[in-house]
């Protein structure tokens, strides 16, 4: 599996960490700390899908739709049933070329 560099930078930083702190108020060990819950939410982060992203996302030039939830969407909304659009080349587009 490939890692991203903020996976990569979780993983070092989290073994840094394995034996516990220096001492309780080490500084580094605390900025250590805050790097790894701020990697924990920037990694979260990324695999959310935005519905501009989606296959689902119309996106008309007066609004936005969405054709699996059958409404209207921004497109820095976001859903659980979001699926990721096909890259020029796969799928369905390949086909039509």
């Amino acid at each position: 599996m490939n890692q991203t560099r903020a996976e990569k930078a979780l993983e070092f930083f989290e073994a840094e960490m394995s034996q516990g702190k220096c001492f309780d108020e080490c500084p580094q060990c605390n900025a250590m700390e805050c790097a790894i819950e701020a990697l924990k939410e920037h990694i979260a982060a990324e695999k959310i899908l935005y519905c501009k992203d989606c296959k689902n996302f119309v996106n008309c030039e007066t609004y936005c739709y969405c054709e699996e939830y059958g409404g209207f969407v921004k497109d820095s909304d976001y859903c659980s049933r979001g699926e990721i659009k096909a890259k020029r080349g796969e799928g369905i587009d390949n086909a039509e070329r």
